[in-house]
């Protein structure tokens, strides 16, 4: 086996590596959004509906909600 055919197999096993790499970052990025949970804030009478995740979590992406009163 040559030097060149040496290289040429690194190459591909290196360019099937990072594929790879990628591939379980994206599914690890959809997973961690897809089991994100939502949590109700109150500060001085008024709430808020936000978002906790796996990978952050501490609140984001707060949205103030009305609430009904009884």
């Amino acid at each position: 086996m040559s030097i060149e055919d040496r290289a040429e197999t690194i190459a591909v096993a290196v360019a099937v590596m990072f594929f790879v790499i990628f591939i379980a970052f994206i599914g690890y990025i959809c997973w961690a959004e897809a089991t994100a949970d939502t949590i109700i804030l109150r500060d001085d009478g008024q709430s808020y509906a936000c978002q906790t995740s796996r990978i952050s979590p501490a609140p984001h992406d707060c949205k103030p909600v009305k609430e009904k009163r009884s």
